[in-house]
């Protein structure tokens, strides 16, 4: 069934942008979206140590706990899975068109960097210059077998890497010389150096936040410059999130060749079952989660292989749920009641850099000193809404402007500056 918006693109350019689009991936793409910017908005655009500013009521302390279970770090992997999906499109349009493509997805990726920093400058949490970073590797694995590809993906999507380091930490740590007994590890007071590290780093916190509610957009910039990136960078590696990302490209490599999204009555199977045992996984981990805190309520301290444990299920969960929203937003997809509800995503998710990067603009205005400086005012019940509220006012605006447009604004510099050249823009 079309919508509305498909019914007024009338140009032979715009019937011929739509063909070439899969529905189901803008859908989804938007819906990735949606859980950015909840992210994004209740953190409050502080992609950091938030404790600092933190409300405790009851309310914000659920929304806290709902949104770290269900939420943080869920969406992200969506988003990166559609970035690998949609260079495998480009890929296979260039070689029927018999193009190169290597080259020219190179230069795209290098604008895409270029975008991102401008993007960096406002908010340090930006995910722009990463993608055009790892995108390269596609290049370098994408004319591998199928199976090759999958076996690289699903290693670096859980995470083996740190798996492997997980386990070693776990075995040196087991056979480590058990503490005095006078100096038990519960009330072991942390090393000159632990304290030396714990008061830089809230020292830097709160130079951080002083600086933001402060307003000098210049220094905020040349900071998210100079100094975030490389931090940002550190966090990525060490959290494993650089390795899922990469993973996550690869895997959605993987699914456009096997036309996963084209063949949607084919591939209906194969996603009920990732969607089930996704599921079942994610209730084993809530219950095992729930099991472990009810044991261990005392708050003694880490066990090697309690950490192992729990560093293993946070991975997998990852893991588990984008993918069981993936697979859910396709089944219900298919029912027409749903399609209609659902169809309301794909003009922001056809503008999806536009509005990624629309959102950290109006969000850092919203809460750093330069624009409304609400950093720290506004607790969670608060910031959820106004997120439910800015993404809705995005649906609307990208509804309208694609009546008007071929392409969101920076798509469209995207597509130009790749072919250097001016892409058709206003319908």
């Amino acid at each position: 069934m079309e919508t509305k918006i498909e019914q007024e693109i009338a140009s032979p350019l715009a019937k011929r942008v739509e063909k070439e689009r899969i529905k189901i991936i803008d859908i989804l793409r938007g819906f990735a979206l949606l859980g950015i910017i909840i992210v994004h908005v209740v953190e409050q655009y502080y992609a950091g140590d938030n404790s600092i500013f933190a409300k405790n009521t009851p309310l914000d302390i659920g929304i806290s706990i709902f949104l770290g279970i269900f939420v943080v770090g869920k969406f992200f992997p969506i988003f990166s899975f559609l970035f690998g999906l949609s260079f495998s499109i480009q890929i296979e349009n260039a070689a029927q068109k018999g193009q190169k493509y290597a080259g020219r997805f190179l230069w795209r990726l290098a604008i895409l960097m270029a975008i991102g920093f401008v993007h960096q400058l406002f908010y340090r949490g930006d995910i722009l210059m990463i993608y055009a970073a790892l995108g390269v590797a596609l290049i370098l694995v994408h004319k591998l077998p199928n199976k090759v590809l999958l076996i690289i993906a699903l290693a670096l999507v859980f995470n083996i890497i740190g798996l492997v380091g997980r386990s070693v930490d776990a075995i040196r740590d087991t056979f480590k010389e058990a503490p005095k007994q006078e100096q038990t590890t519960q009330n072991q007071a942390p090393t000159k150096e632990q304290q030396a590290e714990m008061e830089k780093y809230q020292q830097e916190n709160k130079a951080y936040f002083d600086m933001v509610k402060a307003g000098n957009w210049l220094e905020i910039a040349k900071t998210h410059v100079v100094k975030e990136i490389e931090v940002k960078m550190q966090f990525q590696i060490g959290s494993g999130r650089l390795w899922l990302t990469l993973g996550l490209f690869i895997l959605g490599l993987y699914a456009g060749r096997r036309k996963f999204f084209e063949n949607m009555q084919t591939s209906l199977p194969l996603a009920k079952r990732i969607f089930k045992y996704s599921g079942l996984y994610i209730i084993f981990a809530l219950v095992l989660v729930g099991v472990i805190m009810g044991i261990f309520q005392g708050n003694p301290p880490p066990l090697p292989w309690l950490m192992w444990l729990g560093g293993t299920i946070f991975d997998f969960a990852n893991v588990a749920l984008p993918f069981l929203y993936i697979t859910g937003i396709v089944m219900l997809f298919q029912k027409a009641k749903w399609e209609k509800i659902l169809v309301w995503l794909y003009p922001v998710g056809r503008m999806g850099l536009t509005t990624y990067v629309m959102q950290s603009i109006l969000g850092t205005f919203i809460f750093f000193g330069y624009g409304l400086n609400l950093l720290g005012e506004v607790g969670n019940g608060i910031t959820l809404l106004m997120a439910l509220g800015i993404f809705g006012l995005q649906i609307l605006f990208s509804k309208w402007w694609l009546t008007l447009f071929h392409y969101g604004i920076l798509e469209w510099f995207w597509r130009s500056a790749t072919y250097l050249k001016w892409q058709s823009f206003k319908k």
